[in-house]
This record gives C-alpha cells, structure tokens and sequence, in this order.
C-alpha cells in the first residue's frame, strides 16, 4: 500500500500479491479524499477477500472519529498548550506593534511578521507571516495568550478549510527592552510528530 497527497489531491495505491488484486484510487482535495479513498478502497478489497461484514474494519466511523477529534482540539487550543496560564492574563513585554518584523533560522528559513486586526477583538491586535516558499504553504496567525508566550495558529494557505495545526511560541526579550527572537515549538499533532524548538533571530 502507498498512500500520498498534496494540496489538490490525493491517491491511494493497493497490491495484494497473492490475489493479484490491486485498486487505485484518487480524488480532489488533500487528506479528506485520502479518507473516502480509503474506505471506498478497503471495502473493494474486503469484498474480493470475502470478509463478512461483521469482521470488517469500521474505516468510515474512524475518520470521523478522527476529524471531529482534530476540529474540537483546535477550539481548546490555548488550554492545550498553557493549562496553568494566570489569570488575568499578563501583558506582553513589547507591545505587538514593535514585534513586526523578519525573523530568521538557518533550517527553517525566514518569517515576516505584519500586524493585523484580531478578527474577533476589536481592542486587540495578532500577527501574521505568509509561508509562501514552503512546499506545503502556510500561514501563522500568532494571538496573544499572556506575558511572551503566544499561540500560533497555522492554517494551509491554499486549503484554509483543512484542520488547522496550532503550536506555541514565545518572544525573547533581550536586555534593551527589544525583541531578539522568536521560539516555536514544533509539534505536529496529526501525525504526532515532534520536530523540537526553534529559535527565529530577529534580523530586521
């Protein structure tokens, strides 16, 4: 079996050798066409294998189970990431106007940080950088949790509608009062990966 996916599809191959049986199977959209593919796929193949209906794998009821999981995480994000933040919470050292800026790692490359309205507090400002260069392309929309620490929402630029990751992050403030840099802590929470904390050096 291989399965892959990109931005405007996704594919599903499978071979059983010893039936030479296989099935191909592809269709719009990363991850979710992954996941009918999938089912469509299997219950072919169950159906060749002859597998009675109640000793088959609820793939359909998996998915969902999996997608409803992933859409209330997002919503319980901050509580994920800072379950014992104060509050009240604490104001950022630097205000969010003087966070702008470029912000650079040799392996993760360089991000440029706007200052943009909170889409749902009018009082209140987030930052923005465009991830255009990256193969799968992203935004990270950071929003004030309490002191440096923030959260990072990372939507899919060309596929906003898909599951949103979210990570932490927090300003380095340095002896002068002015930002130094930026740490994230990359943590994919699809595929439960940890890729660790980088440190993005505030270069302009």
């Amino acid at each position: 079996m291989h399965s892959g996916g990109l931005h405007a599809y996704g594919a599903q191959v499978y071979w059983l050798p010893e039936t030479k049986y296989g099935v191909v199977a592809f269709a719009n959209t990363a991850t979710t066409s992954n996941a009918a593919e999938e089912i469509l796929a299997w219950k072919l193949i169950q159906d060749r294998l002859g597998i009675p209906e109640n000793e088959r794998f609820g793939f359909d009821a998996n998915y969902q189970k999996f997608w409803n999981g992933l859409s209330s995480t997002v919503d319980e994000a901050v509580d994920i990431l800072y379950p014992e933040r104060p509050n009240p919470p604490l104001p950022a050292t630097v205000n969010t106007t003087k966070l702008q800026g470029i912000y650079y790692d040799p392996g993760y490359g360089r991000i440029a940080l706007r200052e943009q309205p909170h889409p749902d507090r009018s009082d209140e400002k987030i930052l923005v950088a465009d991830r255009q260069e990256m193969t799968w392309k992203y935004q990270m929309n950071l929003h004030h949790v309490s002191g440096d620490y923030w959260v990072v929402y990372v939507p899919l630029l060309e596929n906003p509608g898909y599951f949103t990751e979210f990570v932490a992050a927090e300003f380095k403030i340095g002896n002068d009062g002015k930002p130094v840099g930026l740490q994230v802590d990359w943590v994919n929470r699809v595929t439960d990966e940890v890729e660790g904390k980088v440190l993005f050096k505030k270069v302009g």
